[in-house]
């Protein structure tokens, strides 16, 4: 007897029940999120300091950083001065260092800039003077009365 071997096509064009079908518009999505532009220092800074780093390492890292962006993160890594690999708290430590310098910088500025605004005003005669604020006391004394005044505790019966 002979065997017939039968083979089954199908044209491209024509789907069919269990066939994946990906659509442009719909997005891929994977378990892993994307790396992080800081990863990449870190994993710099590991090499340089012979540092293994195991996945679970950079899981942990990515979770314990997620909320903080990149750019600052990056700056932590490479500005702290680490004589051994650095430690996750180490970097949260030097994160904080970066925020507060940078909040202080933008109260420096701020206050330079009410500064120069006030000594601007001064040079172009808009601030008040001395001789103003005494102008305005007098004009609130007979107005009101003195303040300053001693109370007799009389009154008129």
């Amino acid at each position: 007897m002979e065997k017939l071997s039968v083979t089954i096509t199908r044209k491209q064009a024509e789907p069919t029940d269990n066939a994946l079908i990906h659509r442009s518009s719909d997005g891929i999505t994977t378990s892993e999120p994307p790396p992080r532009l800081w990863m990449g220092v870190m994993l710099q800074i590991a090499q340089d300091k012979r540092h293994d780093l195991a996945p679970e390492v950079l899981k942990f890292w990515a979770k314990k950083l997620g909320k903080i962006e990149d750019e600052l993160i990056c700056l932590a890594l490479m500005s702290g001065r680490w004589k051994y690999f650095p430690a996750i708290d180490q970097v949260l430590d030097e994160i904080d260092r970066i925020r507060e310098s940078r909040r202080q910088q933008a109260v420096n500025r701020d206050w330079a800039n009410y500064k120069a605004n006030q000594l601007k005003a001064e040079m172009e005669g808009r601030l008040a003077t001395s001789e103003d604020y005494a102008e305005m006391r007098a004009a609130l004394r007979r107005c009101f009365g003195d303040p300053e005044a001693k109370q007799t505790g009389k009154t008129g019966k």
